[in-house]
């Protein structure tokens, strides 16, 4: 069983925050590493994941202080008629990584007005 049922069912607090840090920080998840998720809109997939590819490839200059994930068909691909495909932004540096998404946006206003930024998403669907 998993552990943090087990400790639940044992009201074992103290235990479940030991057992989920680490697991957090194995997984480099929040809070552990700041996270962004954007997630790019347009009429079709393909138009989606190449404009999604169009920004993580301003993103992925080389030396940057985070990992870029992506792109990738988001998890509902397709909602209220407009395809999705998403990528992820992982690193300790916050500040660089919100600075060179800002950048690539700006470079693309057209593709800036159709996409979302989650920043420490507690969902990523």
């Amino acid at each position: 069983d998993h552990y943090s049922i087990r400790h639940a069912c044992r009201q074992e607090y103290e235990a479940f925050y030991e057992e989920e840090l680490s697991f957090r920080q194995s997984m480099r998840y929040p809070p552990v590493v700041a996270m962004i998720n954007s997630v790019v809109r347009a009429s079709t997939l393909e138009a989606a994941l190449a404009d999604a590819g169009d920004l993580v490839s301003a993103l992925r200059w080389g030396g940057e202080p985070y990992r870029v994930l992506g792109p990738a068909p988001a998890p509902l691909s397709k909602l209220k008629g407009e395809h999705r495909a998403q990528f992820f932004m992982k690193g300790t540096h916050r500040s660089a990584m919100r600075k060179a998404l800002l950048s690539a946006l700006d470079a693309r206003p057209e593709i800036r007005r159709r996409t979302i930024v989650d920043v420490d998403p507690v969902s990523v669907l």
